[in-house]
């Protein structure tokens, strides 16, 4: 049986495999997004790479994101697909 694939794009680039420190991320991130931005960050390297930067950068993301009005959501939410 095949699964059935959705590709979906990003907008908003936090650079953050360049293992930036995390006020480097956030200022990727929060000066660039809007409204039904979505985000690429990373969850892993390749050896002796670090996204401790991005793992840093989460709260204060989410806090400064949730202050300006904006709800995270996952993206079917977003794009009104069926959640897999």
């Amino acid at each position: 049986m095949t699964q059935k694939k959705t590709i979906v794009n990003w907008n908003v680039d936090s650079l953050d495999w360049k293992g930036l420190k995390a006020e480097q991320v956030a200022t990727n991130v929060l000066t660039h997004v809007h409204a039904g931005s979505i985000i690429l960050q990373h969850s892993g390297t390749g050896t002796g790479g670090d996204l401790s930067g991005t793992v840093n950068a989460l709260p204060k993301i989410i806090d400064e994101l949730k202050n300006e009005g904006f709800k995270l959501v996952t993206i079917p939410e977003l794009l009104g697909i069926p959640a897999k």
